[in-house]
């Protein structure tokens, strides 16, 4: 038994096998490069490591490995009647998960779309902060800035057209400057892009937990690199006290709950997030980071190894679930039947049948492909030479199964020997005349019928 068109099923849980993998990798590496200071490798081999979620690059190796000649799937992915029915079960889970995050990102769109409409344009004091701070970190697409009663902390929202949502109560420049310079710089940074991918891979991947640790440490890297780019490089807009000043301010103000909504960016998620950004910010010294050379070959390096590591852990899986699929698999015995006799109908030269006769070609004829045979007509192979006492074999399989049938053989005078039945038709026919003969077969039901031919002469 195989598991035909589902394909996706062992590519997902494969998927899912290779990413956790990745991130167990990563976090050993992060905790290592962490104490170090060295942070801007964690950064950018946390973008890797969504790959590994992304691009599923195993699954794609066993299923090469493991279809046959003939395109077919072997062994390796068939299935058990129990695992068929422990499959579906999952199959089923997985299904209600799905739809029930994606009814929860449809309810946090409308959400948002809801708070975008009732906005209105911010103050020009923004306004030209915006732009000011636009042309300096060198954005060219257009950036919209609101102010809305109802948003209670700064946001940015929107892949392709960023719109930057602040609260409608009056702000000092200072403030406006921080809190647009952090927005600007995640959609600088892509930090948008890659949190709109992570979302919808948290959809698919709802059911391994690994992943939402991976979300919530790749979003908290994120922050890192903006707060690092406000306030921690020569240069920045801002120093460590007034940047982190402006984010405790509006905490007290909202209480340290944070957004409600997961689709944007955020100046703050809540007030433990803000504490862990302030630690990982303290003591941090950019001159201590590695050349970018550097940080690209480890990050090489670091691809390679998460991908044998995946290979060998998906081969692996393979082995268990086959050892798991031969251990559930249970054989039926069948007594063997002989074929049926078949009773021979001659029909002599000339009788009209009042049936469509179709002459199929020799390609046609030898294909390993089923005949298709409409209503009330019969197709027939070209003419091969036969001698009396040689034997024409004939196999037949009948789909539908329950449909009449008729497959014979035409001899040199046009003449005709046949036999009908349902399903599998296996006859031999003796030779009784020297010459060209054909075999035909002929639909006698009232649908179209599919049938697989083949015929030998000894």
């Amino acid at each position: 038994m195989s598991l035909e068109g589902s394909e996706w099923f062992f590519c997902i849980v494969y998927t899912s096998l290779t990413g956790s993998l990745a991130y167990g990798l990563w976090k050993v590496a992060e905790k290592i490069f962490k104490a170090k200071k060295r942070y801007d490798w964690i950064i950018v081999s946390s973008k890797l490591v969504i790959l590994f979620w992304t691009i599923p690059f195993v699954f794609l190796m066993a299923l090469g490995a493991s279809h046959g000649a003939d395109g077919g799937w072997n062994d390796d992915f068939g299935v058990s009647r129990i695992l068929l029915v422990v499959l579906r079960w999952l199959f089923f889970i997985w299904a209600v998960g799905f739809c029930w995050q994606m009814f929860r990102y449809l309810r946090a769109r409308m959400q948002l779309k809801r708070l975008h409409k009732c906005s209105l344009d911010a103050s020009d004091e923004a306004s030209d902060i915006l732009e000011e701070l636009r042309n300096a970190y060198g954005i060219r697409r257009e950036v919209a800035v609101h102010g809305n009663l109802s948003c209670k902390i700064p946001q940015v929202s929107g892949v392709f057209r960023p719109v930057i949502l602040l609260p409608a109560a009056p702000q000092e420049e200072e403030s406006l400057r921080v809190v647009i310079g952090h927005e600007l710089t995640h959609i600088r940074n892509g930090d948008l892009a890659w949190k709109c991918l992570l979302s919808w891979l948290l959809r698919v991947y709802w059911f391994n937990p690994v992943f939402c640790f991976m979300f919530r440490d790749i979003m908290d890297w994120n922050e890192f690199s903006c707060d690092r780019d406000m306030c921690g490089r020569k240069g920045a807009p801002a120093d460590f006290s007034e940047y982190f000043d402006v984010i405790l301010r509006m905490s007290r103000k909202d209480g340290g709950s944070g957004g409600g909504n997961r689709l944007p960016m955020s100046l703050y998620e809540n007030g433990t997030s803000i504490e862990r950004r302030i630690r990982m910010m303290k003591g941090y010294r950019y001159e201590r980071e590695w050349k970018r050379g550097t940080v690209l070959c480890l990050s090489v390096l670091f691809a390679a190894v998460a991908s044998l590591t995946s290979y060998a852990a998906g081969k692996g899986f393979l082995a268990g679930y086959t050892a798991v699929k031969d251990a559930t698999m249970v054989v039926y015995e069948e007594e063997i039947q002989e074929p049926e006799e078949l009773e021979e109908v001659r029909i002599p030269a000339g009788t009209e049948s009042g049936v469509i006769e179709i002459e199929m070609s020799e390609e046609e004829a030898r294909a390993k492909t089923a005949w298709s045979i409409p209503v009330n007509t019969s197709k027939r192979t070209p003419g091969f030479s036969c001698s009396v006492g040689d034997e024409i074999d004939v196999t037949a399989l009948v789909r539908p199964g329950d449909k009449l049938t008729r497959v014979g053989i035409i001899e040199p005078d046009g003449g005709r020997r046949a036999v009908s039945s349902t399903r599998k038709i296996v006859h031999t026919f003796k030779v009784e005349k020297n010459g060209t003969h054909k075999v035909y077969v002929e639909n006698q039901s009232d649908v179209a019928i599919e049938v697989e031919v083949s015929y030998y002469i000894y």
